[in-house]
């Protein structure tokens, strides 16, 4: 997921998935 993360920014990812499963 760490490909998908700049792309979809901090704000997205964290509103679109739970924290701790995208953060890791």
């Amino acid at each position: 997921m760490d490909a998908l993360r700049p792309l979809l920014g901090r704000r997205a990812s964290r509103a679109a998935f739970p924290r701790g499963a995208w953060e890791r």
